[in-house]
């Protein structure tokens, strides 16, 4: 193969033939005779002229570096297996560039693998749903959001066609586990990370409003939360349960030393029967009407919030509990009947503040009687049912008055015979016997009469912004007696 150039007076280009190939080289001698060695390697390397080696060629005979191009589809190794057999088939003077980078490769490889997942997704959700795809992919709290979305559509009261008021709380609670969780995919919640999570609700965190650990109670609504949000879950995203998970949400709530020994307290003391006569002596006929229906009936603020006043129109009141879905059957004490005709309109309709009416009422026994128990309202409900279990010597006797059992299941059939609610009956006869000498006296009869002094300091303070319980400390008097007294 001839090495000199020739020369093309029309095109001013030197030119040469390699392999039968006519080349033109360009105008400058030294550097077509250069490029011209450069084509006669690759020729003897390629072993011939291939299309590889003419695309080559041709950039070489233009003064053009060799560029590697990556192919679309072609993965990170393969392409540089191919840069490594390019170069090796190249003169080692010849300029050669790579058309893109690693980060490119990364990009092109990360999209030719997304199109494989949806077209995996795809075939997923056609056999499966779309719950089986989105669940991979969907976080925490996005899905939490959903569950929640969810609830307040289905659970509705039936009587005013808005979301419960159960659902509400349900929501409330969620707020809290949300922010107690890093918002990871849900694929990623195993049975450690539900753990954990579990154990930050049950290790009681401050309350955003009162800077105060939630309460135990808060805890056990936030920890079913979770587990209805998990099985939710299970069955939209179908998203795989881990196994055992139902044991990740069982944790133990610490309590403080004051909150050990309270509940000692009162586990061990229940009202006693003296102790419910105080309560309706600084009572006044709204306070006697809770008192009446909870001890007559073993109810709570749910079930008194449900109640009309036709159902205390007759002999028998007979309801299905909504917690437990358990019927219940009782007589109506005469003094509830009577009392119910003329006040039972006044009591509250929420569950919150009829709690908070009862504490205002054990707020003042408590300022004229040091020590008087500090129980909440619902060990009224407590205490009635441990009077009839000693009545009746009968814990099924005890379960009838307080309408227990499990949702969706009616436990109690056995104990559903005639002779039994006539036992319960007898057990509230004589219930009602027990209380009637306690059940005296008037609300006035037990009330300290305030100063004008002592009235206009609590209107002064009132005034100057104080809080009712800072009143309370300062003045001396009930914080019933505070609010009494509160300017419009």
């Amino acid at each position: 193969m001839k090495l000199t150039l020739a020369y093309d007076r029309d095109r001013k280009q030197f030119y040469s033939n390699v392999g039968k190939r006519l080349l033109y080289l360009g105008s400058d001698a030294s550097a077509a005779q250069a490029r011209k060695l450069q084509i006669v390697e690759l020729f003897r390397r390629a072993g011939g002229w291939t299309a590889d080696s003419k695309q080559f060629a041709d950039r070489i005979r233009k003064g053009l570096p060799i560029e590697i191009r990556h192919h679309g589809g072609e993965s990170a190794s393969n392409f540089r297996e191919r840069e490594e057999r390019v170069l090796r088939s190249l003169p080692s003077d010849v300029a050669v560039t790579t058309a893109v980078t690693d980060e490119d490769i990364a990009v092109v490889e990360r999209k030719i693998l997304e199109e494989e997942v949806a077209r995996l997704e795809k075939i997923i959700q056609e056999a499966l749903g779309k719950g089986a795809v989105v669940g991979a992919s969907v976080t925490i709290h996005a899905a939490m959001s959903e569950f929640f979305e969810f609830r307040q559509t289905t659970q509705i009261d039936i009587e005013t066609g808005k979301p419960s008021e159960y659902a509400y709380t349900e929501r409330s609670s969620g707020k809290l586990v949300m922010r107690l969780i890093e918002d990871i995919p849900l694929s990623k919640l195993t049975y450690n990370e539900l753990h954990k999570w579990c154990k930050a609700v049950a290790n009681r965190p401050l309350a955003l409003k009162s800077g105060t650990p939630i309460t135990q109670e808060t805890v056990k609504n936030a920890l079913k939360v979770i587990r209805r949000f998990c099985e939710w879950c299970n069955v939209e995203y179908a998203w795989r349960l881990p196994e055992n998970w139902r044991r990740a949400t069982k944790v133990l709530t610490p309590r403080t030393r004051e909150e050990r020994r309270a509940a000692i307290a009162k586990i061990a003391n229940h009202y006693t029967v003296e102790e419910i006569g105080l309560l309706w002596k600084f009572a006044n006929t709204t306070d006697r009407m809770l008192l009446l229906l909870c001890m007559n009936f073993g109810v709570a603020q749910a079930e008194i919030r449900d109640m009309e006043v036709g159902d205390l129109a007759g002999e028998k009141l007979e309801r299905i509990r909504g917690k437990s879905q358990v019927f219940g059957r009782w007589w109506i004490w005469p003094e509830t009947r009577k009392l119910a005709e003329t006040h039972f309109h006044l009591i509250p309709k929420k569950r919150s503040k009829i709690a908070e009416k009862f504490n205002l009422l054990v707020d003042r026994v408590g300022h004229y009687h040091p020590g008087f128990k500090r129980l909440s309202f619902k060990w009224l409900r407590k205490t009635g049912s441990s009077v009839i279990r000693k009545i009746s010597r009968s814990s099924d006797i005890a379960t009838l008055y307080l309408s227990h059992g499990v949702r969706g299941k009616d436990n109690l059939l056995e104990v559903y015979a005639a002779d039994e609610w006539e036992r319960l009956d007898e057990a509230l006869v004589q219930f009602r016997e027990m209380l009637l000498p306690h059940l005296q006296g008037d609300v006035q009869t037990e009330r300290i009469l305030v100063s004008h002094h002592k009235l206009k300091e609590i209107k002064n303070l009132w005034g100057a912004g104080l809080r009712s319980g800072e009143i309370v400390r300062r003045t001396g008097v009930s914080r019933a007696t505070v609010y009494r007294h509160k300017p419009n």
